[in-house]
């Protein structure tokens, strides 16, 4: 099973009422370092649409297949994304949509500028 960012931090999400340790804002600070970059929200944004594999990122975001790689082992390091071995190929997808609400949610507040 896989934890929640509350979870690594030790924490339960009952606790989310409570205000943020320092434990629990390094791991927040950490999963918005790993969104950070703009090829991988677009990433995220795609794979939100559903799952894909490298040459099919590479291909509908137009990069190379070794920078969509790159990017993927972060978001798989971070648990945003996991991939399943479909032959030769690996299709990635989102473990959850948490990340994929929080860059919905970018993108409201970033309209309202």
């Amino acid at each position: 099973m896989k934890t929640t960012s509350a979870d690594a931090a030790g924490e339960t999400a009952a606790d989310i009422d409570t205000p943020l340790g320092s434990g629990e804002a390094e791991v927040l600070a950490q999963l918005l370092q790993a969104i950070s970059a703009p090829a991988r929200l677009r990433i995220v944004d795609l794979l939100e649409r559903g799952s894909r594999t490298v040459a099919a990122i590479s291909d509908e975001l137009r990069m190379s297949q070794p920078t969509v790689s790159n990017h993927l082992r972060l978001l798989r390091h971070m648990a945003v994304v996991a991939g399943h071995r479909e032959g030769r190929n690996v299709r990635y997808s989102l473990i959850d949509d948490h990340i994929a609400t929080v860059i919905r949610q970018l993108r409201v507040h970033a309209s309202h500028r």
